[in-house]
Order: structure tokens, then sequence, then C-alpha cells
């Protein structure tokens, strides 16, 4: 159309040629600047379909001013499969399957229905059905844009979405001006016509690619928003678990300071018991002595001394026993704070055995020393054992037999060996009135330190069970017939390695 001054190339072509021009361009745009940030498969769907597109609309601008059906359908095609692609690239940033073989097969329903509506006469069934496949695919491309501006989210869903529904007016303009226009339109009418199919269609494609790289930026930018949170969120539980650490050290410290300064106090008053009892002790070991071996009427200032009243023996006896005991719950006590404290370490020396029954023996009085029988059933003449340890059990299972064995009671302490396994085996029989087996195993571990009718059993037991524990040993109970109980302390002896990693042996057992 030739106007004033002005030549205007009007006509479909031209529409298609300057719009395809610009889908190639922003094809390639795209791509480099979404290379690397954005996943590759969603990227090479989008691009090789506006691709697709500005190939489709160039071949139509390049055919001529009535390009043949030939054409139109090859052009139709493309745009088609641009539609396909760019729809499954929404798809794949939509988190939803690609389903490429039901688009294929769609895509091919289609084109054959549109292949048919170009072999039949007349412009009007093929423009209108044409016509009909490209607003419904740019409809379907509006509805997947704006579901995938909503997932990110980003506004840019929406730019994409109005720039589709721009595209499929454009293309309903066109429709509609095609079948009612007149033989001879008016000059300035196809002017309009030109301007508008242009406006619409140059927007389309710019807003549309401006869409999709927009929310691949927003995408983009939640991910980096997402990792520096996450790292923030990292960082701040790597604070949280350094200040519980140190919080965790300094109560642990703490607590190491108390139990230094719990021990420390305890060996104080330990001390600070002991002298006196020391004082004690040695004073009426002293007087039974004197008053042992002194002769009648041999005063120390020369004066009568009576002999030793049978009377005043017992009482002495007494005292001498409560002095003992006192000293047999001190040490018991202190071991048992060792023991619950952790505080007690195993340092192991070479002591002979007979050494053993002797020093047992030292800490019973001479009546109990009296009724005690030693046994010595081995060849085997030293051991390895922490010798304090194991003189304080010992201790503990004599004085058991004698306040539960009765004023009568007969003791046996007796060493033997075991061949399977090695082991020592230091045996307190009696033959006393017995006690409950299963009591003494139930309170062995758990010793009622408060309660003093049970401190003798509990606590003296729950002693000697730790320290067949500390020794790898165990402490085995059983009754005797016809009466009386049998208390062994097992402790292994050096031997050949074990064939693999087992269970270390109960620390108390029932025979």
């Amino acid at each position: 159309m030739h106007l004033p001054g002005v030549h205007i190339p009007i006509g479909l072509q031209s529409v298609a040629m300057a719009v395809g021009v610009l889908y190639l361009l922003m094809a390639a745009t795209t791509w480099l600047m979404l290379q690397r940030r954005h996943p590759t498969r969603p990227l090479v769907l989008w691009s090789v379909g506006s691709l697709c597109a500005g190939i489709g609309l160039v071949l139509i601008g390049t055919r001529g001013e009535f390009p043949s059906r030939t054409d139109y359908l090859v052009a139709v095609g493309l745009m088609q499969w641009s539609f396909f692609l760019r729809i499954g690239a929404l798809r794949l940033d939509l988190g939803l399957p690609l389903h490429a073989w039901r688009g294929c097969a769609l895509a091919l329903v289609v084109l054959g229905v549109y292949q048919l509506c170009n072999l039949m006469p007349g412009e009007a069934v093929r423009l209108t059905v044409g016509t009909a496949i490209l607003v419904a695919g740019t409809g379907a491309l509006a509805w997947y844009a704006r579901a995938a501006g909503r997932l990110i989210p980003s506004w840019h869903g929406t730019v994409l979405a109005w720039a589709e529904a721009a595209a499929a007016t454009g293309l309903l303009v066109r429709m509609v001006t095609a079948l009612g226009a007149d033989a001879s339109p008016a000059p300035v009418m196809q002017v309009l016509h030109f301007v508008l199919l242009l406006a619409l269609g140059s927007a389309a494609v710019v807003y549309s690619s401006l869409g999709y790289l927009g929310m691949a930026m927003d995408r983009l930018s939640a991910s980096e928003d997402r990792a520096q949170a996450e790292k923030r969120e990292a960082q701040l539980g790597r604070d949280q678990a350094i200040q519980q650490a140190d919080a965790l050290r300094n109560l642990l410290q703490q607590r190491d300071r108390l139990s230094a300064e719990r021990e420390h106090l305890l060996h104080l008053l330990a001390h600070e018991i002991r002298q006196p009892l020391h004082n004690a002790s040695g004073a009426l070991h002293n007087v039974q002595q004197l008053m042992a071996t002194a002769p009648a009427g041999a005063g120390p200032a020369g004066g009568q001394l009576p002999a030793e009243p049978p009377a005043a023996a017992e009482p002495l006896r007494r005292a001498q026993a409560v002095l003992g005991d006192l000293h047999s719950v001190l040490d018991n006590t202190l071991a048992a704070a060792g023991f619950f404290t952790g505080s007690v370490l195993l340092t192991l020396q070479e002591v002979e055995v007979d050494f053993l029954l002797r020093l047992a023996l030292g800490d019973l009085s001479p009546a109990q020393q009296a009724r005690v029988t030693v046994r010595k059933l081995t060849d085997l003449r030293s051991v390895e054992v922490e010798p304090g340890l194991l003189r304080l059990a010992l201790r503990n299972l004599l004085r058991n037999a004698f306040i539960h064995g009765g004023p009568a009671v007969h003791v046996a302490l007796c060493a033997s060996e075991r061949e399977s396994p090695a082991a020592l085996v230091l045996q307190v029989l009696d033959d006393g009135m017995g006690a409950d087996v299963a009591h003494l195993a139930a309170t062995a571990p758990k010793p009622q330190l408060a309660s003093p009718a049970r401190r003798a059993g509990g606590l003296g037991l729950y002693i000697v069970r730790e320290v067949a524990a500390l020794h790898g040993g165990a402490l085995e109970v059983a009754q005797r017939a016809p009466s009386g109980l049998a208390f062994s302390l097992v402790l292994p002896l050096p031997g050949p390695a074990p064939a693999g990693p087992g269970a270390a042996q109960p620390a108390f057992t029932t025979a």
C-alpha cells in the first residue's frame, strides 16, 4: 500500500517476519543469560520452543504474499511444537512429570486435524482451525506460566501469562479481520491493522521471554535466600552447640571440682575421726595389757592394784569391738564414696597369698581370730591385686559372717584355684544361722547407706562386689548345708587371651 510519502508493507507476512526475528533474538538471549544458572532440561525446552516459534513465523514471512498450504502446514506445526516445548519447560519448573509421549501423540493429532482442514476448499475453515490451535496453545502456556509464578512466587509469571494473552488477542483480531474484511479495505484500516498486529506480537514475544527470564532469576534468588537461611541456621546451630558444649564443659569442671573438694573433705574428716579412734583403741589396748600382766597388789605408786575383775573385761572387749566397727564403717564409707564418684584407681601389686590371708585376719579381734580357720588349698604363691581393696573386701566378708552367723559361729577363710577359667578363689565359709541369699543379692548392688540395720550387709557387700568388678572378677554367694553361707571372691588369673570379645562376668552371682 502507498500512503503520501510513506510505503508500509501491509500483510501478515511482514508482521510474522518481525515477530519471528524477535523470537529468535529472545531465544538466544534467554539461553545466554540462564546458562549455568537454571536447570538444563527446562532451559533447553524453552529455548528450543522459542526457536521453533521464530522459525515458523519467519517461514511465513518469507513465502511471498500468498504462501502455499504446505508452507502454512509446516509453520503451524513449528508453532504447535513451540507451545508443547515451552509448556514442557514450565511443567518441569513446576515439578510435574513431562509426559513426552502424551505430548507427542497430542501434537500429531492436532497436526492431523489441521492437515484435514488444509485439504478442504476455502480459507475460512483453515484459518479458523489454525487460529483456534494457536489460541489454545497460548492459553495453555499462559495457565502454566501463572501457576509457575504462584509457586516460586514471582510476579513475572503473571507478566508471561498476560503476554501470551496478548498474543492470543492478536491472533483472534487477525482471524476476525481476515474473515470479515472487505475486498478493498481502507488504507487507514490497513495501517491500524498492521500496527496492532505488530504491537501485540512484539509485546507477546518480548514480555513472554522476559517473564520466563524473570521467573528463573526469582527462582535463583529464592534458592540463594534459602541457602543463606540454611547457612544462618547451620551457623546458629553450631553456635548453640558450641555454647552447650562450653556450658557442659563448665558443668563438668564444676562437678570435678566439687568431687575433688568432697573427696578432700571426706579424707579430712576421716583423718580427724581416725585419730581419736586410734587413740581410744590404743588406750583400751594398754589398759587390757596392763590389767592382764600386772600382778595383784603391785600398783604404779607402790600401792595395791587389784587383779583384773572379770566384770571389767567384757566392757573392754565390747568397747574394742565398737571401735573396730567404727573403723570398718569409716573405711566402707570412704570406699563407697570413691566408687560412686569413680575416683578409685586400681594399682596392682605382686602380693603373696599368705600375706593377703594374714592381712585379713589382722582386722579381727582376738576373740574372732580364734574362731577363724585358715586353709590354703593352692600352690599359688602370689597374685597381682590391689592389697588395700582386697583387705577391705575380705574384712567385710568376715565381719558379715560374724554378724549373720550368730555368737557361736565358726568361720573358714580358704584360698583355692579354678582351672577354667583360671582364677584365685578367696572363700569365707560359716556354719551360722545364715541369711536370705536373694536378699543379700538384692541389697548388694544398691546399699542402703542410711539404714544402720542393713549397713553391714548392704554397704559391705556392695564394696566387695565393686572390688571384684574392679579386678575383673565376681562375688558368688550360696547356702551351705546344713546351715551357713559361702561367699566366694573370684579373681581371674592371667591366662591365654579369649577367642573373641565377650561380656564381662557378673560382679554378683548366686551359686
